[in-house]
């Protein structure tokens, strides 16, 4: 390990804002990220971070390599032929594996999991990646605009649509035994004691999907999920196990050997269990893939706002289930700029908007959800998603129409990603 070279790629500080990746080379190195490191026999070497983790540091530098299920790296080179970073990602001697988080202070999240200290990078290597990824130069700032954006969608209608079908098969018919959990935070309601006590001995009997929630029917209450940023939801057999596994904060023990695990690195999801959903979902607005959504629904609730139209469709009072990602693929396919104020949407624009919120939602769903950020399907699998978006994340990129270069621009504090050519700006 002495004799290797460790480098840290793709993470950067903006401000006091940090945003990093999981990386498949899993490493971490503290400044300066423009050197490469090579480490020597004098460096420290401390087995105490985490289990199965080394730490290597000096006084100029620092790095860490995990051999758990956290980041390592193995890139063997002699000590007299140290790493280029630059030539290294432009050869693409290895891949990015983009799980973005965006964490306020300097201090990244996805990192300090392996080993819980503060980090400070560099925006050289975003930028040294999508350069080469674009085939053109980027700059600094283009790279932390385009990856920062990544970091703040977390799972929509078609993912958590998609979560819903992949649970029924293995989850629908067992009865739940017992309940454990190790943050409370994560219970929403009831408290803990009262929640395991009812949720024992009932059995799966459906399981559907309101706006970005799952929710379990069971004999007398409904076992409800929010996925937020970072959770998954999926059955196991009682020994097995998955890299997920180390996230895993509320467990229902079934029958028949399996159990129902709720992972959440960042710890934003909840779990509540009710017998009233409305008490809970009453707020939210109408199922953008329900019947009764029809473009006549659609335009009485336009009616008399003057909100731009893009954070409109962000609102869940307003449509259920819409977020970032297929808010921009919606507003494309139906030719609108994100800034257009609802009041000055025709009958048409109304008409085009309705067919493209569906038709952008069923694509999601098609094609099993985007695996953008922390995704993955209750299987472990990716969703494809995101290898047919028309305008998200192709800043920079042309128009799949038009040939026109997709722009990106904030809205109400949210990126969004538009075609200046198709869907031209309207005056107030």
């Amino acid at each position: 390990q002495l004799e290797q070279v460790l480098i840290a790629d793709h993470v950067l500080c903006q401000q006091k804002h940090v945003i990093g990746t999981a990386i498949q080379t899993r490493v971490a190195v503290l400044h300066p990220p423009r050197r490469q490191i090579a480490l020597h026999p004098d460096h420290r070497l401390n087995p105490s971070i985490d289990a199965g983790a080394v730490e290597i540091h000096d006084a100029k530098h620092h790095a860490v390599i995990s051999d758990a299920q956290g980041w390592h790296a193995k890139l063997l080179r002699p000590r007299d032929q140290p790493l280029d970073l630059a030539l290294a990602i432009k050869q693409r001697k290895f891949s990015m594996d983009v799980q973005m988080n965006k964490i306020a202070g300097c201090h990244n999240r996805a990192f300090s999991l392996a080993f819980n200290r503060p980090l400070r990078f560099s925006a050289y290597a975003a930028q040294l990646h999508y350069s080469a990824e674009h085939g053109k130069r980027v700059t600094q700032d283009e790279a932390i605009f385009k990856i920062s954006e990544q970091a703040e969608d977390m799972p929509e209608l078609p993912e958590v649509e998609t979560v819903v079908r992949g649970l029924r098969e293995p989850l629908i018919g067992h009865a739940i035994q017992t309940m454990w959990h190790d943050w409370e935070k994560t219970i929403h309601s009831p408290h803990p004691a009262e929640f395991a006590a009812r949720v024992a001995g009932q059995t799966v009997h459906a399981i559907r999907r309101r706006a970005k929630y799952i929710l379990i029917e069971l004999d007398t209450d409904v076992l409800m999920v929010h996925l937020k940023m970072s959770g998954r939801l999926y059955v196991a057999a009682d020994d097995a196990r998955h890299r997920a596994d180390k996230w895993v904060h509320v467990r229902f023990q079934l029958d028949k050997g399996r159990q129902l695990r709720f992972s959440d690195s960042r710890k934003f999801g909840k779990v509540y269990l009710t017998d009233d959903t409305e008490k809970l979902l009453g707020h939210l607005g109408p199922e953008p893939l329900g019947k009764a959504f029809a473009p006549a629904l659609l335009g009485e609730r336009l009616r008399g706002r003057k909100r731009m139209i893009k954070p409109l469709l962000l609102d869940q009072s307003f449509v259920a289930g819409i977020g970032n990602i297929y808010a921009d693929e919606a507003l494309f396919q139906a030719g609108i700029h994100p800034t257009v104020r609802a009041s000055q949407l025709t009958d048409q624009d109304i008409k085009r908007l309705h067919q493209a919120i569906q038709d952008s939602l069923h694509s999601g769903i098609q094609h099993e959800g985007a695996s953008i950020s922390w995704y993955l399907k209750p299987d472990g699998a990716k969703g494809d998603s995101q290898r047919h978006f028309y305008v998200y994340g192709r800043h920079s990129q042309p128009c799949k129409r038009c040939g026109a270069i997709i722009d990106k621009i904030r809205v109400s504090q949210r990126g969004s990603h538009y075609c200046p050519n198709c869907q031209p700006e309207r005056p107030d």
